[in-house]
């Protein structure tokens, strides 16, 4: 679905009338482009008063589903300054998880950090650099590097006794795997994953 500020208006009053016993203002409202956070609540002071946003992505193919649940996401932190339950830099900490375990009885799945992993970008990357290998304790451990910086990775992964190099464009696969220039940042995967990369 397309996101709108409209949208995101109508379903918060909704939600602050029905998990926040209406007790919230209504924030600013935002629509990013930004890749790696799909919502995000912010606030600041200005001339005395708390002036708050709320701001979703939509960088990533979602259902009114998931846009809900990411503005849910945001309405919990958003009560929990108001309420002043925890410091600001205390993120998801006890209270947190108990409104989100609340909410979460309703069908939400309100979680610490909302995954990325099986959205499809709304504009595809062409091509996706990838190399799985084997470790050295017989894990198997797979990431994305920039084509620029191939060579250094080689090198790096030299050392292990099995690595496979593969190109894609599948990116509800690999889209949520950062770009690698320097250091190797990816993620475990099992051997039968492995195996299919052969």
């Amino acid at each position: 679905m397309e996101l709108t500020i409209d949208f995101m208006k109508t379903r918060w009053e909704e939600f602050n009338k029905k998990y926040f016993e209406g007790c919230m203002t209504m924030p600013a409202f935002e629509i990013s482009h930004a890749k790696h956070a799909l919502g995000r609540y912010s606030w600041k002071w200005i001339n005395g008063k708390r002036v708050e946003t709320i701001c979703l992505s939509d960088y990533y193919i979602c259902q009114e589903y998931d846009y809900c649940n990411t503005l849910l996401h945001e309405m919990v932190h958003q009560y929990i300054r108001l309420k002043d339950l925890c410091p600001p830099n205390i993120q998801h900490g006890y209270h947190f998880q108990k409104i989100a375990k609340r909410i979460n009885r309703d069908g939400w799945k309100i979680q610490r950090c909302n995954s990325r992993v099986g959205f499809t970008p709304r504009v595809q990357k062409d091509t996706y650099h990838m190399c799985a290998f084997k470790m050295a304790n017989g894990r198997y451990f797979m990431f994305r590097y920039h084509p620029d910086h191939e060579a250094h990775f080689r090198r790096l992964v030299l050392r292990y006794s099995e690595a496979i190099w593969f190109t894609s464009t599948d990116a509800k696969k690999y889209d949520s795997y950062c770009q690698c220039r320097k250091a190797i940042r990816g993620q475990y995967i099992n051997i039968l994953t492995y195996r299919t990369l052969k």
